[in-house]
């Protein structure tokens, strides 16, 4: 299995940051937000097919691959139908636990990429405030017959919205990814994001 070319619209250097930085993970049930962290932290939390979100609970991974640690907080479905007071409450947590330097919010590649800008400015409602902290990682990236061609008419069409857009596949090195995620985790300052989340 060949792996899949992980883009990045900024390709931004590393930064040596004195402290283990930390980042949350949001989104939609089922655009393979566990399994991202499965892939870069080397844990096995259950992911995949069902209805409703399988994440029910919070944990702060440390990430196990690319070249400087950091860690990242997976979240429920944004989106989930069932206990979706106990799931709003545990984002909430996840984004005023602590410091966050960036919050990566991950969609499912579409072909209709109109649909993929609705479901970031779904997605981006709840931490408005925070725009200039968010990434965008578009997921199933192999979903993507032309990915050279669809990628910079992504990026156009996110141009107002975010800072930076990774997309990356289940088959992306994940080394690359983690690589990829700490660049922009490094060049975003650590704020407390306690009182103005939600607001």
């Amino acid at each position: 299995m060949n792996p899949i070319k992980t883009l990045v619209k900024e390709n931004k250097l590393p930064q040596n940051l004195r402290t283990k930085p930390c980042a949350i993970i949001m989104g939609r049930t089922g655009v393979g937000k566990t399994t991202l962290v499965n892939k870069i932290c080397g844990t096995n939390y259950k992911a995949g097919a069902g209805s409703g979100s399988i994440t029910r609970l919070l944990y702060v991974h440390d990430v196990n691959y690319g070249q400087k640690p950091f860690s990242v907080i997976d979240t429920p479905g944004t989106n989930s139908k069932c206990e979706t007071y106990k799931h709003a409450f545990l984002l909430r947590e996840a984004l005023t636990s602590k410091p966050l330097h960036t919050i990566f919010i991950i969609i499912k590649y579409d072909c209709r990429f109109d649909t993929m800008l609705e479901t970031y400015l779904e997605q981006q409602e709840p931490v408005y405030n925070y725009d200039n902290k968010i990434v965008v990682m578009i997921s199933h990236w192999d979903n993507s017959k032309e990915p050279e061609k669809d990628f910079p008419q992504i990026c156009e069409l996110f141009e107002e919205c975010c800072s930076n857009i990774i997309c990356y596949s289940e088959k992306s090195l994940e080394t690359n990814i983690a690589n990829l995620m700490y660049a922009c985790i490094s060049n975003m300052t650590a704020k407390n994001t306690q009182r103005r989340i939600f607001s």
